[in-house]
């Protein structure tokens, strides 16, 4: 499950501004590395510690009518970009954006097929 709520900082309130989704995320970055030749030919290798920032994930989910219309409310949302994100005991500020939806329909029920996409500003460890 994929929890969407709004930071502290923005003062939202959570009862407006939260959303669960169906599904999960593990957003992974590479390590930052940086290589370098030396003058004898050989390779001075700089690793920094592991960092999530920048990391960037993309799923597919089918949701229904109203997390849909709650997820617009916060991609749309005119002065916060950035959402507290928590899924599997791990917690992201990130941004997030959609793409366009399909309406679908399972059991006379309407649904709505999208790809949300998920960006690490920061891990919270």
């Amino acid at each position: 499950m994929i929890r969407i709520r709004p930071t502290t900082e923005s003062a939202l309130s959570a009862a407006t501004y939260s959303v669960d989704l169906p599904g999960e995320i593990a957003p992974i970055r590479a390590r930052s590395q940086k290589i370098t030749t030396t003058l004898d030919g050989g390779a001075a290798v700089t690793s920094w510690a592991k960092n999530n920032a920048g990391a960037t994930q993309t799923v597919t989910l089918t949701v229904t009518e109203a997390a849909y219309k709650k997820l617009l409310l916060i991609v749309n949302h005119a002065t916060v970009f950035e959402w507290l994100v928590m899924c599997e005991g791990r917690h992201f500020l990130a941004t997030i954006d959609v793409a366009e939806p399909v309406s679908v329909y399972m059991a006379g029920m309407s649904y709505k097929r999208l790809d949300v996409t998920f960006v690490i500003t920061e891990e919270i460890l």
